[in-house]
């Protein structure tokens, strides 16, 4: 019960990662401000070619050119930015989730920790015999750590004829691809 409340808590951590922050929403007002120059940049060039220049737009007309530049100069700027915003939370996220990766197998016996970090080093996906062939592992002992794994909903078993395909829980992929591996 405990490990499913942990798994839970990872999934809410994740989701947690795509709702907006204050650093979220102010690259976004970034990158709406960029656009709308951009937008104006490409109007003026527009009335410059017709020869049309209503009077507010007279200056934007007359300095197009130098406005491209300003535009483009500015929209590196703004990418960076917009990186620079978005990569430091993303990094803390990551950071956290790894963490909690972390506790959540110091929780779990010896057979499921190892069980977990072979489909972590198979990108997710094995096969019961293969875990049967872990050092110190038996069909049997297989057999109930993966059935534990499965009530726990860490793992996913989808029968292929007589074998049954093991697929580690992509959001517990995602946070233990990152954690480093025990050493035998």
């Amino acid at each position: 019960m405990f490990l499913k409340q942990c798994f839970i808590c990872l999934k809410q951590r994740m989701v947690s990662l795509m709702k907006l922050s204050k650093k979220s929403i102010l690259g976004i007002a970034l990158l709406a401000g960029f656009f709308f120059l951009l937008t104006v940049t490409i109007f003026s060039y527009h009335l410059s070619v017709n020869g049309n220049s209503p009077g507010i737009f007279a200056p934007l007309v007359s300095y197009h050119v130098e406005l491209m530049v300003v535009v483009s100069t500015l929209g590196i700027a703004v990418g960076a930015a917009v990186f620079y915003l978005m990569s430091e939370r993303l990094e803390a996220k990551s950071a956290d989730i790894q963490v909690t990766g972390e506790m959540l197998l110091k929780f779990m016996s010896d057979e499921d920790r190892k069980i977990i970090a072979f489909l972590v080093k198979g990108r997710g996906i094995a096969t019961q015999s293969e875990v049967s062939h872990l050092n110190g592992m038996t069909r049997l002992k297989a057999h109930r750590a993966v059935m534990r794994l499965l009530e726990h909903g860490i793992v996913l078993v989808e029968r292929v004829g007589k074998i049954n395909k093991l697929s580690l829980e992509p959001a517990l992929l995602n946070a233990l691809a990152e954690v480093p591996a025990e050493k035998d």
